[in-house]
């Protein structure tokens, strides 16, 4: 895999592993930190639809869908998703997409989480959608960081 193939971001959340991952896991509370609405639960093997909600951003409102892979509680949770807005009403099946991991360990400090995307030499708009997520992944490992820590 070539360094434009992906994009890894890590940060520790002084909170335990059980909460952080609710923060992930469960699609309503990832929606509060990641800016989004979905339309279901994380459930392997689902398309998940959702909406963009940034208010007065440009992308506000624009609908994604999400295929989630693997669920490991308390360790991984995976999925592909489209670069682009997609039809939610549409076939997005064959579209082409890219791989979202979020894998949780313990740290001194509380939980180490690692957030990956790949794939993006197989899109036709690879170079410009990983400098886009590139700099996604970094204001989203700090929402969720000061989603969790917030609370304590």
């Amino acid at each position: 895999m070539s360094d434009s193939d992906r994009i890894e971001k890590e940060v520790v959340i002084r909170a335990p592993r059980s909460r952080v991952w609710a923060a992930i896991a469960d699609s309503k509370e990832f929606g509060t930190w990641f800016h989004c609405r979905f339309e279901g639960a994380f459930e392997v093997g689902r398309w998940v639809r959702a909406a963009i909600t940034e208010p007065g951003a440009e992308w506000d409102g624009v609908p994604f869908v999400v295929y989630v892979e693997r669920v490991e509680p308390e360790h991984h949770l995976s999925f592909r998703w489209h670069q682009h807005e997609v039809d939610p009403d549409g076939d997005f099946a064959d579209e082409p997409t890219t791989l979202v991991t979020f894998d949780l360990e313990d740290a001194a400090d509380g939980t180490l989480l690692r957030i990956a995307e790949s794939g993006f030499d197989a899109l036709p708009d690879g170079r410009a959608a990983r400098e886009r997520n590139a700099g996604g992944w970094e204001i989203q490992a700090q929402r969720i960081s000061t989603h969790v820590e917030g609370e304590a």
